[in-house]
């Protein structure tokens, strides 16, 4: 009974309580306004994680954005000095292009005038030498033959008339032993003794023989010394044409390495530009909006 008593007077008790507060408006608010207060330290809290999220992204950004800006500056600056090393490089390498084939030009227009003038002199050569050694065989048989005893056979063999004509152009005899090598060639010996007459006459044309092998050694000795000039400054003239070949070769391959490396380095200015300027921007922006947070 007394246990029923005392459970019967909690009940009572708590109930009343609930009455009580329920009654009571200022407590409702200030529960409101508690509950409030719990939210707004929440989002304050929020926020401030997010502020400061924020700040520390525009503190490492700025700093890693502007190494960026400095670099492509300095990549820039190194760029240009490039693009103009190679441009002047390129410049050099063009001048001595045009001179080489120049140079190549004039050493083939060299040879080919010496060739044309070597082929002139070897023909006047062989044309000359060909009558000379023609020549020197018909004196060369009437010596023999007069020194033989020949005489009216050898007249009248034709061979006279050839030798008068030496005799004329000699400068080994006299006047007066041309007449007398003349006449004999003639077959006007007043005795009528060729016999008598032929060992004068031999020795003088001995004489002319030794004069026309001189001529014609000195002929061949001038065209032995023609053709070794020539020989030396062909060689010349076409190592020469070789050089400047290969110099042309090798300097237009790397006129044409130079070409494409200039596009390239500027090619990498305009992007690096750019990315630096990108750069800049995203860093202007990104100061205001720090600015303003």
């Amino acid at each position: 009974m007394m246990n029923f008593a005392l459970v019967l007077l909690c009940s009572w008790s708590t109930h009343a309580t609930t009455l009580q507060v329920e009654a009571n408006p200022i407590r409702k608010v200030v529960t409101i306004l508690q509950d409030m207060q719990k939210e707004l330290q929440a989002e304050g809290d929020k926020e401030e994680g997010l502020y400061n999220k924020f700040m520390c992204y525009c503190d490492g950004n700025t700093d890693g954005m502007s190494k960026s800006a400095a670099d492509a500056g300095q990549a820039i600056t190194e760029l240009k000095s490039k693009l103009e090393a190679e441009k002047a490089e390129k410049s050099q390498l063009d001048q001595e292009l045009i001179q080489h084939k120049m140079d190549r030009t004039g050493a083939s227009a060299d040879l080919e005038t010496s060739e044309s003038i070597r082929a002139k002199e070897h023909a006047d050569f062989v044309a000359a030498t060909g009558d000379q050694k023609e020549n020197l065989e018909a004196m060369n048989g009437a010596i023999t033959a007069l020194a033989k005893g020949a005489g009216a056979s050898f007249l009248q063999a034709g061979v006279a008339a050839k030798l008068s004509k030496f005799v004329d152009a000699s400068t080994t005899v006299d006047d007066y032993q041309k007449s007398e090598i003349t006449a004999f060639l003639q077959g006007k010996n007043p005795n009528g003794d060729y016999s008598s007459q032929s060992g004068e006459i031999v020795g003088m044309l001995k004489a002319m023989k030794d004069e026309m092998d001189s001529d014609l050694g000195g002929a061949i000795g001038t065209e032995e010394e023609a053709a070794k000039g020539f020989a030396e400054l062909a060689a010349a003239k076409k190592s020469e044409i070789a050089a400047a070949g290969e110099a042309i070769e090798s300097k237009t391959a790397r006129a044409g390495e130079l070409a494409v490396a200039i596009t390239t380095t500027a090619d990498d200015i305009e992007d690096t530009t750019a990315e630096m300027s990108d750069t800049n921007a995203f860093l202007a922006n990104l100061a205001a909006s720090c600015a303003t947070k």
